[in-house]
């Protein structure tokens, strides 16, 4: 996303083409963001969710992998 914004809000307000709403949602890239909360002329807070889905690790990758195996890398078999 191209952009001249140097905030957040900047990003949003540029995105809708005026001031944020409660609710307003914004895709850009992989992301959604959700204005949850505004004050004056300005998101307070805004959700950002991560789109798509996200792999799961293959087995050589995940947590632990490798460990426990009873086989010491130093000693010759």
């Amino acid at each position: 996303v191209s952009t001249s914004a140097a905030t957040l809000n900047g990003l949003i307000t540029e995105q809708l083409g005026r001031f944020p709403e409660v609710d307003d949602r914004i895709e850009l890239d992989d992301h959604h963001l959700t204005v949850r909360s505004v004050g004056g002329n300005r998101a307070n807070e805004v959700l950002i969710e991560r789109v798509g889905t996200v792999p799961p690790p293959a087995a050589d990758e995940s947590v632990g992998a490798g460990l426990g195996t009873g086989v010491n890398p130093t000693e010759d078999p």
